[in-house]
């Protein structure tokens, strides 16, 4: 099997973006349709989670998937009309009047994007969830134990009263 090869969009072209989200990593992918059964990438976007934002809920990983692909891709949300396909209600919850803190801010970002949201039923795996399954799970850095501290040591060279 052949991976498949970046495109170009054709100007004004109708452009679709699959989000995905997982525990440790967004990724979408920016693609477009030719024809009805056929999909030609035009690119892949993906990230780790930092700390914080893995305490985030489904939807906020879905809305920072959108954040952080909009503005990395802002070229082509600015000339192509971008349909978004996912699994989460995104655009009610984008566009909820009570929205508060980081939700509202992405949401006033989003909304300079003349984008449309489509819910989609994930009854095969899309390119941004293959993207995601090959995103590796960043690596657990343990804090140092009571024995791992060191210990320095010096030879006098330096005093309270002063430089030796």
């Amino acid at each position: 099997m052949q991976p498949p090869i970046l495109s170009s969009p054709i100007p004004e072209e109708k452009l679709y973006m699959y989000l995905a989200v997982s525990e440790w990593a967004i990724s979408a992918v920016l693609f477009r349709c030719p024809s009805p059964k056929e999909q030609k990438p035009i690119y892949y976007v993906s990230r780790a989670l930092a700390d914080v934002e893995t305490r985030y809920s489904k939807m906020e990983l879905t809305a920072l998937a959108l954040r952080s692909a909009a503005q990395k891709l802002r070229p082509y949300f600015q000339a192509h009309p971008v349909v978004v396909l996912t699994d989460q209600p995104l655009r009610n919850i984008l566009h909820k009047p009570d929205l508060t803190g980081r939700m509202l801010q992405w949401a006033i970002e989003l909304s300079e994007y003349g984008m449309s949201s489509n819910p989609v039923v994930h009854e095969r795996p899309s390119m941004a969830d293959f993207v995601l399954e090959y995103s590796r799970r960043p690596i657990q850095h343990k804090e140092p134990s009571e024995k791992e501290w060191w210990t320095l040591r010096v030879d006098g060279a330096s005093r309270s009263s002063g430089s030796g």
